[in-house]
């Protein structure tokens, strides 16, 4: 670990833990700075800002979720765990809802739609041809029981005492089609190993297709 803190150029605990993989925050913190300190790392002068770290990255994903959820609103939240509601606290909350670190609470005009309402809406979503926020459709299939907060990779619905950060994989790489049977929820790890990811062998898979297509197509 002392290596990759000098050859990358690593600058604060932060960007230590996105090399690692692991949440920037709350005990991963307390227990990087264990590690580097037996590793003879003088922590407080080699990260001198670690101990400014915004308070909601300070706080365990657990406890944060917590909070939301027995709160009204995020503002609710950020205010019984006493954070200053500002426009980055907001941020924060947008980029651990993103990592599928927390689940935010709905809107109050969703809120008033019935569960049945609210499938439907998803239903019309699952279709091929059609892009949409793949944040926002996973969150709903979760939250509507279509599917289970679980990595369908590696089974995994834990990572370090909180819940694993999901993102939705499209297994055809068609970010068009998002039809159920096309859709899986992967942790970041297992995510990265399929063949297309971030758009990897996209252009392969679209000559693919087009092969096949153009031998089904009966000559004249």
């Amino acid at each position: 670990m002392r290596d990759a803190v000098a050859d990358l150029g690593i600058r604060t605990l932060s960007d230590l833990c996105r090399v690692l993989g692991i949440w920037p925050g709350g005990a991963n913190y307390e227990s990087l700075r264990d590690q580097l300190r037996e590793l003879d790392v003088d922590v407080e002068a080699r990260f001198p800002r670690a101990e400014r770290q915004g308070a909601i990255r300070a706080l365990e994903p657990a406890t944060l979720q917590a909070a939301l959820d027995s709160a009204s609103s995020r503002s609710a939240a950020l205010r019984s765990l006493g954070i200053p509601i500002t426009a980055s606290a907001y941020q924060t909350l947008n980029r651990m809802a993103e990592a599928g670190l927390i689940r935010l609470p709905p809107n109050k005009s969703r809120s008033r739609r019935s569960s049945g309402e609210r499938r439907a809406a998803v239903e019309e979503k699952l279709v091929q041809g059609r892009r949409t926020n793949t944040h926002k459709l996973r969150c709903e299939l979760i939250d509507l029981g279509m599917k289970d907060h679980r990595c369908e990779g590696c089974d995994r619905s834990e990572w370090n005492g909180s819940p694993i950060p999901l993102e939705l994989d499209h297994i055809n790489g068609n970010r068009t089609d998002n039809r159920l049977e096309n859709l899986r929820l992967l942790c970041p790890n297992c995510h990265a190993q399929t063949p297309t990811y971030r758009g990897r062998n996209i252009g392969k898979a679209r000559e693919a297709r087009a092969g096949v297509v153009e031998r089904q197509t009966p000559t004249s």
